[in-house]
């Protein structure tokens, strides 16, 4: 920097180009920067670099040009007009400060209004920051993508273990990696067993997305010859729960589904997707997985190009734009293709990371985002309104300090001052609130919201609610005072002080500002009804089983019997018959998956039926044990359900539902023909299980992927005919019990030590689970809304209520002289219901289009659905009349003498 003397940091003399140059002359700034540069020295010699730091950071706190104040040289003396521009800024302040207290009832409103509309406000900022704005935390997160299989629809799924070998020969990426999800029990040596969530992942998968581990190492490709010894990697959650932190625990063996795993590595916190949905999604899971061990497929399994079951994520390599990648994909699937590794119409695509982690939230984050600033905005035409109605009752004292002297400049800076003290206030307030109001929001989210957990009040927090001070402090504090000091009214003021009228503009301005309200109001209510009617409809769909009273659990199989496939199908047979035993069970059944949770999709055949389309047919494979349906009272379309008969030694069959017979057997009756399942063939089980098996049985329809997905075609095994270690139990109670819960998991503990089950829970609560985000954005954007109605309900009864004030005289002569009251009423519901009209009709027509944008967030109801439309202007239009009416109540009621004489 020019100037600069050596020995002086750019950092001081950058801030004295930023603070003192104005103020100062040319020829008394190298004198200034010497000085700083001396006065650096010398706290340097006598405190040290920690000193000198706390020093500079004081003074720059304390006082911004009193960042360096030498003994001597061109700072000693500040100039005259300086010092007075301070000085009378500083009395302006404790001005305002004691006007403020004078009118306490004034200023805690404005401050509960503030707080209110600015913690919601920073609430929702902090977790759209964390969860859409803040990078991803691993290295480069742009350059990770997920790739999908997608078909001539256009429709996405994951990929077969064949196509993520065709995906690494693309030249397109640096890594390739695959997952799977995997759930476990965890034996540690000091304490209680657990079900930890997992993944299975190849290798790549950690070098894709960049983390390196904080203990140890990743994967290497001997782990995954399943001729090693098996190896695990601990979550850094999974490392403080249950090892306490414990360093030595890396090259330590743990007990884990029975087997032993040696612990190779500890990963840091971050996102790490373990598992892709059926209908080709990330969901992440907030900490991520607990535990990864790697996928050891047998060799043949890597040419499998049926079983759609891994989610694949890849880095785009150094030299490849995501748009190039895109080509390179696109490309090889149709290579893919055109080599019948893959179907007739399909091929691959890939998508950005970040889309895949935050796109299922992000236009839902983002509404409520600008849900909230419609309710700041309300809130500050609200606070604009109330100041201009104080700004009319200070007429007097404005009149007198014109005439005292003060310019209009010095006056409106004076009514600023005021704003900012109660904005700044409001914001303090807002802000120590948002911590509590986030905590609250990660508690009462019903379903995941990727990364809510990283939401803090940071310094990009406090920033934004900075601005949102200084735009209410503008935005409601300018206005109101230009109109008070404007230089014809102080005329007026000064020759009629007494005086009590309400000025033709500023009518106006206060009638804008609720016209303003009303237009925010109507669209946030709209917007409520329609979501709030949407949540409805979702709400009534038939998901095809009764989930009241019943309870739900996941099991994993005890050490006793891990190791034995055989017995472990023995032991989950003789569990479901003690688990009927209990008192109030009245039915129980076992399954791979509890009803409402995604399964395994699988390709397979069907016996004799001609290949004409080339597509192979794709179903989601459950296991199920002959009490599963009669829980969950689905019922038996055609055939027999599963039988205790069906096991290992009998032959194999399998049942479908009514959208799998619907979709690949038409009009012919299913019952008799067979299929085959290729995949059972390539999977390395410790029995045998047949992959051709015969339909006994058609079962209703369940809706697994929840109301809004139509139910996917099912097939349904006999768990007794397949290799199982962990079920999920649904347990019907009886109506008349109510211990049935604690019954289970005593029996439970009674059976082996060693079984770990989840905590028992109502089938009804996982119910609600598809419907939580639903659920989430409607009472939060209710809850706002109501709020922006409430608000706007004031700012209405504030205008009405001050023309009811400054016309007392008129109504009390208008009484004396023999007026009806039904005219003043009519006059008073006039002014009232004139703004409000303007302002329904103005925010109806800003509802359509922010309702279109709204379409995806939508169940069954059209975006400009009529009777959601209806009811903005049915709700704005009772407030109104609601808060005329306290008005006009009063404006019948005035004592015309007293009115007459001036004692309103």
């Amino acid at each position: 920097m020019k100037n600069t003397p050596p020995g002086i940091p750019d950092v001081y003399a950058a801030f004295l180009h930023l603070t003192l140059w104005p103020w100062l002359r040319r020829a008394d700034r190298v004198d200034a920067l010497r000085d700083v540069a001396e006065l650096r020295d010398v706290y340097l010699a006598t405190s040290g670099r920690r000193g000198l730091a706390v020093y500079t950071w004081r003074q720059l706190l304390h006082f911004p040009f009193q960042l360096a104040r030498p003994r001597r040289g061109a700072l000693r003396n500040f100039p005259a007009r300086e010092k007075a521009i301070m000085d009378s800024l500083v009395a302006d302040i404790r001005i305002a400060a004691r006007t403020l207290r004078r009118s306490p009832l004034l200023a805690l409103t404005v401050v509960a209004i503030l707080a209110v509309a600015i913690s919601a406000n920073s609430t929702i900022f902090s977790v759209v920051h964390a969860v859409l704005i803040r990078p991803l935390p691993f290295p480069e997160p742009d350059r990770v993508v997920a790739l999908w299989n997608i078909d001539g629809a256009g429709a996405r799924s994951r990929l077969t273990p064949g196509t993520l070998v065709d995906a690494r020969e693309l030249g397109a990426f640096e890594h390739v990696g695959a997952f799977l999800s995997a759930s476990s029990m965890l034996t540690p040596t000091d304490g209680e067993p657990e079900i930890v969530q997992g993944a299975r992942v190849t290798l790549g998968y950690f070098e894709t997305l960049g983390r390196a581990p904080l203990l140890g190492r990743v994967f290497e490709p001997r782990h995954y010859d399943r001729g090693e010894k098996p190896v695990v990697i601990l979550s850094h959650d999974l490392w403080l729960r249950s090892f306490h932190g414990d360093r030595d625990v890396v090259g330590r063996d743990l007990l884990l589904g029975g087997t032993e795993y040696e612990v190779v590595a500890i990963m840091p916190r971050g996102v790490y997707p373990s598992t892709a949905t059926i209908e080709a999604t990330l969901p992440l899971r907030a900490g991520g997985p607990d535990f990864w061990v790697p996928i050891r497929f047998q060799e043949e399994f890597y040419g499998n190009r049926s079983a759609r079951i891994l989610g694949v994520i890849a880095r785009l390599a150094s030299s490849t734009s995501v748009s190039h990648a895109q080509a390179a994909v696109a490309a090889g699937g149709a290579a893919l293709v055109a080599d019948g590794r893959l179907p007739q119409g399909d091929g691959l695509t890939l998508t950005s990371f970040r889309d895949e982690a935050v796109g299922a939230v992000e236009r839902a984050l983002t509404f409520l985002l600008l849900t909230v600033a419609a309710v700041l905005l309300i809130a500050a035409s609200n606070i604009a309104a109330l100041l201009l109605t104080r700004a009319e009752s200070r007429q007097g004292e404005l009149a007198v300090r014109a005439a005292l002297g003060a310019g209009r400049w010095r006056l409106v800076r004076l009514q600023l001052i005021e704003t900012l003290l109660l904005a700044a206030a409001g914001g303090v307030a807002g802000i120590a609130a948002t911590p509590s109001l986030l905590d609250l929001l990660r508690a009462s989210v019903p379903t995941r919201i990727p990364l809510i957990e990283t939401a803090t009040t940071d310094g990009a927090v406090v920033a934004f609610t900075s601005f949102a001070v200084l735009g209410i402090t503008l935005t409601s504090g300018l206005v109101p005072a230009l109109f008070a000091t404007r230089r014809g009214l102080l005329r007026a003021l000064c020759s009629s002080a007494n005086t009590r009228t309400v000025g033709t503009g500023r009518r106006r301005l206060q009638s804008g500002l609720v016209i303003g309200q009303t237009a925010l109001a109507a669209v946030l209510v709209v917007a409520s009804s329609l979501l709030v009617r949407s949540f409805l409809e979702l709400g009534a769909v038939d998901l095809g089983f009764d989930e009241t009273r019943v309870l739900t659990i996941s099991l994993v199989a005890p050490d006793t019997v891990s190791d034995d496939p055989v017995a472990t199908l023995a032991f989950w047979g003789s569990l479901e018959r003690t688990l009927a035993e209990i008192p109030g069970v009245a039915a129980v059944g076992l399954g791979s998956d509890r009803p409402v949770e995604r399964s395994w999709i699988d390709g397979f055949l069907i016996e004799g039926a001609p290949d004409d389309s080339g597509q192979t047919p794709m179903a989601s494979l459950r296991q199920v044990s002959p009490g599963y349906f009669e829980a969950l009272k689905v019922p038996i379309v055609a055939g027999r359900g599963v039988s205790e008969t069906d096991r290992t030694d009998t032959a194999p069959v399998a049942f479908i539902n009514e959208a799998a017979a619907r979709e690949f057997f038409g009009g012919v009756d299913p019952i008799g023909q067979r299929i085959t399942i290729p995949s059972l063939d390539r999977i390395d089980f410790d029995i045998d299980i047949a992959s051709s098996r015969e339909i006994v049985g058609v079962v209703g329809d369940i809706r697994h992927l929840g109301p809004s997905a139509a139910a996917d075609p099912s097939i349904y095994l006999p768990l007794q005919q397949f290799q199982i270690y962990s079920t999920a139990a649904v347990i019907r109670e009886d109506p008349t019990r109510t211990d049935t819960a604690a019954a289970v998991r005593e029996r439970l503990r009674d059976i082996d030590r060693t079984l770990t089950a989840r905590s028992i829970e109502p089938l009804s609560l996982l119910v609600g689970n598809f419907t939580a985000r639903e659920r989430f954005a409607t009472v939060l954007i209710s809850a706002f809304g109501t709020i922006g109605l409430l608000l706007s309900a004031m700012g209405l009864y504030a205008l009405v209520a001050r023309v009811v004030t400054f016309r007392t005289r008129e109504y009390g002569l208008r009484l004396a002289i023999g007026a009806p009251p039904t005219a003043l009423l009519r006059d008073v519901f006039s002014t009232a219901l004139r703004p409000v009209l303007v302002g329904v009709v103005v925010g109806m027509a800003a509802a359509a289009p922010v309702t279109m944008a709204m379409r995806s967030q939508l169940f069954g109801i059209e975006p400009l659905d009529p009777l959601s439309f209806a009811t903005g202007p049915i709700v704005l239009l009772l407030v109104a009349l609601l808060a005329a009416s306290l008005c006009a109540r009063r404006a019948v009621s005035v004592d015309p003498v007293q009115a007459l004489r001036g004692d309103d």
